[in-house]
């Protein structure tokens, strides 16, 4: 029964019912997600680590923040000095933050997936020190660490 609805469901969405920006997100984050499912064997390239260990490399090393999370998200609380730039855009945003890549980078979604894919991409795109908060901002939170909106 399922099918049926799943077929309706994909029927729909590519007759347009879904806006054109709907349409260009799903493709993107089917990319991205692709190129992370297809790459997660081997050396990631990145490091995973705590929320604690975070805002320690925050407080010492001053690095990009990333918050690979969506506008509203973001406007939700964020960690203070992060740069919104959403999972999806990151591929088409590397030039913008290019300037990054031989310094750290901690990245950041709700609970950890999203900033996993994201952390690939960046990884695969040259970037050297990438960090990867694992549990997200969920994990940042009820870590006590102060977070802005």
């Amino acid at each position: 029964m399922s099918v049926g609805k799943t077929t309706i469901y994909f029927s729909h969405f590519y007759k347009g019912v879904c806006s054109m920006k709907a349409t260009r997100f799903f493709l993107k984050f089917s990319v991205i997600a692709c190129v992370a499912f297809l790459g997660s064997c081997g050396n990631s390239g990145f490091k995973t680590i705590s929320a604690v260990k975070a805002k320690e490399i925050i407080n010492t090393e001053k690095p990009l923040i990333l918050d690979v999370r969506s506008p509203m998200e973001f406007n939700e609380g964020h960690i203070p000095n992060a740069m919104l730039l959403p999972v999806q855009d990151i591929a088409d945003s590397i030039n913008s933050i290019a300037k990054y890549k031989d310094g750290p980078v901690v990245v950041y979604c709700h609970t950890g997936n999203r900033s996993n894919i994201a952390s690939r991409v960046l990884s695969r795109h040259g970037f050297k020190n990438v960090y990867n908060i694992k549990g997200g901002i969920k994990e940042w939170i009820l870590s006590g660490i102060e977070i802005t909106k």
